[in-house]
């Protein structure tokens, strides 16, 4: 990348699938990780919370929500 303002995992966000997106939650803050604003619920489609990693990289935590009722 040509940009000098770059900085490393600003780019693109990649998703880690979970069974139960709070189970995860609770374990990954138990360890440590921060989570960035709230969980995102779209009815039906997924559930979602962005967190960053020990480097700064950036990570969607998701559950998928169809066909759970």
């Amino acid at each position: 990348i040509n940009d000098p303002n770059y900085q490393p995992g600003t780019n693109a966000v990649l998703s880690i699938a979970v069974d139960k997106l709070e189970e995860a939650k609770k374990y990954l803050e138990s360890n440590g990780i921060k989570f960035i604003g709230e969980t995102m619920e779209f009815p039906g489609e997924v559930k979602m919370i962005l967190f960053k990693d020990f480097d700064g990289n950036q990570f969607f935590l998701t559950e998928d929500l169809k066909g759970k009722r």
